[in-house]
């Protein structure tokens, strides 16, 4: 095989990715002789263990304040999601293939006017800090709070928006309850 091997190897305490190059074993006189490259890739391992391990705790703190975030690209309307957007709305992660419009099939029908002015200033390049607004999760009302900064291009346009979205139900059927003992 004239093919060269290539694969990465733990040795000692560092990595390193190491190409073996056969040589032609006709011409070493009937034994198989190979060319070794061994590059230190030690420091790129350990970048790519923390970067890994950033996403993790990232996860999992999305996952115990109950937030997602998303990202919303307008020229072509294509949406991103975090997994734990998806739990939030009641997907399966990956299961995620809507429009900005189509999003609002999620919202509730006495919240869509409110959601469609949220939409609105965020194309026009404001940021949303605390809005609140209803989705039906399964025919079971949520609350959600939604904070989004808006990305611009070079030239000063805005052409998409990131933001997270907390649930926020718990927290509102608490409120409600108190509200509630103190009449």
């Amino acid at each position: 095989a004239d093919t060269p091997v290539w694969f990465e190897q733990p040795i000692g305490n560092g990595w390193y990715a190491i190409t073996a190059y056969p040589i032609d074993e006709h011409r070493a006189g009937g034994t198989l002789l190979q060319v070794i490259v061994a590059a230190d890739i030690t420091r790129k391992k350990h970048a790519e263990y923390e970067i890994r391990e950033s996403e993790a705790r990232l996860e999992e703190a999305t996952r115990i304040a109950q937030l997602g975030t998303y990202k919303v690209y307008w020229d072509t309307e294509s949406v991103r999601w975090s997994p734990h957007m998806c739990v939030i709305h009641g997907l399966s992660p990956g299961s995620l293939s809507h429009t900005p419009e189509q999003y609002l099939e999620f919202v509730h029908p006495e919240d869509r006017d409110l959601y469609e002015c949220y939409r609105s200033n965020q194309l026009e390049g404001k940021a949303l800090r605390g809005a609140e607004y209803r989705i039906l999760r399964k025919g079971v009302v949520r609350w959600l709070r939604l904070d989004a900064r808006v990305l611009f291009n070079s030239e000063g346009a805005p052409y998409a928006s990131f933001g997270t979205c907390q649930d926020v139900t718990e927290a509102r059927q608490r409120e409600q309850e108190l509200r509630n003992l103190l009449r």
